[in-house]
């Protein structure tokens, strides 16, 4: 295995340039940068999402046993704030996927 310590290709350099509102170079500021997204798939296990997304499932129950939609809601929300890519159940394709290709929501 290679040395895994060199971390290269996983950096870049870029120059930003930064701007008031009238276009004008700002300087001496300082900036607080956020990554929106990257091509890096990160994920995990995406079985909560067949119950939000299709209603004709049963409803999720919550760790302390209440059938709670807004729970299921706000585990979705984390999820998706913290993952870009996620798997399915094939075994449970038959509630994704009644019709065979036919999936009853986009991706």
């Amino acid at each position: 295995m290679g040395n895994t310590s060199n971390l290269q290709h996983r950096k870049a350099q870029s120059v930003l340039h930064v701007t008031d509102v009238s276009g004008n170079p700002v300087a001496n500021t300082e900036l607080q940068l956020k990554m929106k997204r990257h091509e890096f798939l990160f994920g995990c296990g995406a079985f909560d999402s067949l119950a939000y997304a299709n209603p004709g499932t049963p409803s999720y129950v919550n760790p302390q046993g209440e059938t709670s939609r807004t729970f299921l809601e706000e585990r979705v929300e984390k999820w998706l704030n913290l993952y870009n890519y996620g798997t399915l159940p094939l075994s449970l394709i038959h509630i994704s996927e009644p019709t065979r290709q036919e999936a009853m929501w986009d991706a």
